[in-house]
């Protein structure tokens, strides 16, 4: 087995975003061990009443950290992508290139993965029973993207690809109202997508749970910017020092906080009889990411071998990302798994995931095709 190979460029990168986005990754790989392992659904209230109350405090922090994996990934991706130089055609045109259709390629090479894996896997009947070539067909329709077979994880695909078609129109906006001067012009928008897609939706929440009627508005998600740009605007204001200002004693309150929001909405939720969980439109979310981020671009500077290993582990976050599903699914086909206490299940689950992905694509990132297209893997 080879060593993991250091990043000789690391001091030149963000280390921060390289440790925000391992954060990430970390935060998904354990969503899907939490899914497998605790109760979620139907039975998520017997597991409530069946253990003591450090249980369901010490479940639904681990059920808020899971959550932030996806909302850094979108920070990240402000910081990184709202970044760049976008005023001509030609800068256009090599972000379609280079990075929507590099992504859209990966893709559909995982949707094939992911497909044959779900139709072979046990219990998984439609061969046999329907035959090959509705099987290949099957196959199409998920690459393009019309009822798919897929893993759950999967869904993340279709929402950062649209995003990705409207990244670039954002830039030029954002380029052309100087930087950080764009915030007050983009509050209308980002203020009536924060309040329709993400403080409506828990609201009704909220008022299902205690059987009262949701509100209705007029007002249609359809109709304005994506709610995940919530994230993307808060990481590149963060990147460009919005909360520079603040000593690091606030920044640490703020995170605390809305941390503590997230934790005791799942907590109540945990104890409910109807399913009440946090989500990425949770109200504080966006704010914790913020927060969590500026954290993270306040550390100090890492030893240069230290860098160099997280920029590597950086680099193949994504690979893990689709990787990972894979052996986490494929560990709940063996029945013993099922008979451990749930702790002990969800930390097999993670390691075995998390490190297994790892030593599959440290030696397969060596042939240059896997390397560029099955994993994404940028030099």
């Amino acid at each position: 087995m080879k060593a993991i190979p250091l990043d000789s460029n690391a001091t030149k990168r963000h280390v921060y975003l390289d440790i925000a986005r391992i954060f990430a990754i970390l935060s998904i790989t354990c969503y899907h061990a939490f899914s497998r392992s605790f109760a979620l659904g139907v039975n998520h209230l017997q597991e409530y009443t069946s253990h003591c109350l450090l249980f369901t405090v010490l479940k639904s922090l681990l059920y808020v950290f899971c959550r932030l994996g996806v909302p850094m990934f979108l920070a990240i991706t402000g910081a990184l992508l709202l970044n760049k130089s976008m005023e001509s055609s030609r800068d256009l045109s090599r972000f379609y290139k280079h990075n929507w259709l590099s992504l859209l390629i990966t893709t559909e090479i995982w949707y094939v993965i992911m497909y044959w894996f779900v139709l072979l896997s046990p219990g998984n009947t439609v061969l046999e029973t329907q035959g090959l070539g509705v099987a290949i067909v099957g196959m199409i329709k998920t690459m393009l993207f019309i009822d798919q077979t897929t893993l759950s994880s999967m869904w993340y695909m279709p929402m950062i690809l649209c995003v990705y078609t409207t990244i670039p129109f954002m830039n030029i906006v954002k380029n052309k109202l100087s930087g950080m001067n764009a915030l007050k012009y983009l509050l209308i928008p980002l203020i009536l997508t924060y309040c329709v897609s993400t403080m409506l939706p828990v609201i009704n929440d909220l008022r299902t749970v205690n059987s009262r009627v949701p509100w209705s508005s007029a007002l249609s998600e359809s109709n304005l910017i994506s709610q995940y740009y919530l994230y993307i605007f808060i990481g590149y204001f963060v990147s460009k020092g919005m909360l520079q200002r603040f000593k690091t004693r606030y920044i640490l309150l703020g995170a605390g906080l809305s941390l503590a929001v997230c934790w005791a909405y799942q907590f109540y939720g945990f104890s409910q009889t109807n399913t009440l969980y946090m989500r990425y439109q949770f109200p504080m979310l966006p704010i914790c990411t913020g927060f969590l981020l500026e954290l993270f671009r306040r550390l100090p500077q890492l030893p240069k071998k230290c860098a160099g290993v997280f920029a590597y582990l950086s680099k193949i976050s994504f690979a893990i990302y689709f990787v990972h599903i894979l052996l986490v699914t494929a560990l709940t086909w063996i029945p013993a798994i099922h008979l451990l206490p749930v702790h002990f299940k969800f930390a097999l689950l993670e390691a075995v995931s998390f490190g297994g992905s790892i030593l599959i694509i440290v030696p397969l990132s060596q042939i240059p095709f896997l390397r560029k297209y099955l994993f994404l893997i940028k030099a």
